[in-house]
């Protein structure tokens, strides 16, 4: 299993976890499965990030 943000290639294999995650990591992501059968795509889920604000002096 192949993961992809916005189409870009991030990850391989049946679990993709975000480490450190931030408001970059925002986006829609999917996965490909790819076997004899054929090439199938999950729908789409948008993972929203939202990050405390935090005021360094």
């Amino acid at each position: 299993i192949s993961w992809f943000k916005g189409g870009t290639f991030v990850g391989s294999g049946r679990i993709y976890s975000i480490s450190k995650i931030s408001s970059d990591d925002s986006g829609e992501y999917k996965c490909r499965s790819i076997n004899e059968h054929g090439e199938k795509y999950s729908d789409a889920v948008t993972l929203n990030v939202m990050c405390e604000l935090i005021m360094v002096q």
